[in-house]
C-alpha cells in the first residue's frame, strides 16, 4: 500500500515538476533584464526534483525503504511551497 501511494506521489511530483520548467522556461517575462529568473527557477526546480523524487522512485523500484521513499516524495512538494513562499515574500 506504501509503494502505490508512493507511487502515485511520484507521478504528481513529476507533473508539478514538468509543469512549471516549462512554464518557467517558455512562459516567462521576456524582458531582458528578468529572463535570467525564469532560467535559474527553472535549474532550481529541477534540482530540486533530481533530489527528491528520483531517489524516491529508484527506492520504490528497487522494492527497498518504502518508508524513506515516500518521505523523498513528500520531500519535493513541501520543500517547493517553502522556496515559492520565501521567494515571494522576497518580491514584496
Amino acid at each position: 500500500m506504501k509503494r502505490r501511494a508512493t507511487l502515485v506521489i511520484i507521478s504528481l511530483d513529476f507533473v508539478l515538476w514538468a509543469a512549471f520548467a516549462v512554464a518557467l522556461l517558455f512562459f516567462s517575462s521576456s524582458e531582458m533584464t528578468s529572463s535570467g529568473s525564469g532560467i535559474l527557477s527553472a535549474v532550481v526546480v529541477t534540482l530540486l526534483f533530481a533530489l527528491t523524487a528520483l531517489p524516491a522512485y529508484l527506492l520504490v523500484r528497487a522494492q527497498r525503504e518504502s518508508t524513506l521513499a515516500l518521505v523523498f516524495a513528500l520531500a519535493f512538494p513541501i520543500v517547493f511551497l517553502f522556496l515559492f513562499a520565501f521567494v515571494t515574500t522576497l518580491m514584496i
